[in-house]
């Protein structure tokens, strides 16, 4: 049933905004992105609607292993904080991704990101979220 649910949600998303596909190629994330604005609402979303499970899926990592999942949740529980003290919207500052690189992070030590890097990583047309981590 929670399948079903995040399939659907899945649908919504794609149908909603132009800029978010799924992606099925082996070896790409499950979701990719053509704008940083896009990925970051994707992100908040997930922070909004309390939905760890779709946001830990969207990351580049074998999700079988469990500590992997649990790093997330962590990181999870950090990024709601940061939400709420408005910190993740300043992230970006309408900010494009590169056209030049392959890995981009946004965010960074400081009180003005939050201490959270977000990592992104260029799939042919689009980027996919390749890793989420706070520092201090």
């Amino acid at each position: 049933m929670k399948l079903f649910y995040t399939t659907l949600l899945l649908l919504c998303i794609s149908c909603i905004s132009p800029d978010f596909t799924a992606s099925q190629e082996k070896g790409k994330s499950n979701f990719e992105f053509n704008s940083l604005e896009t990925a970051m609402g994707f992100i908040i979303n997930c922070v909004e609607s309390k939905n760890p499970e779709l946001l830990i899926n969207a990351i580049k990592h074998n999700q079988k292993e469990q500590s992997y999942s649990e790093k997330y949740k962590k990181e999870f529980l950090y990024l709601s904080y940061q939400h709420k003290k408005g910190s993740l919207q300043g992230l970006i500052k309408g900010m494009p991704f590169p056209k030049d690189k392959i890995i981009y992070k946004v965010g960074g030590h400081g009180k003005q990101y939050g201490n959270v890097h977000i990592v992104f990583e260029k799939y042919g047309d689009g980027w996919g979220l390749k890793d989420i981590w706070h520092c201090r």
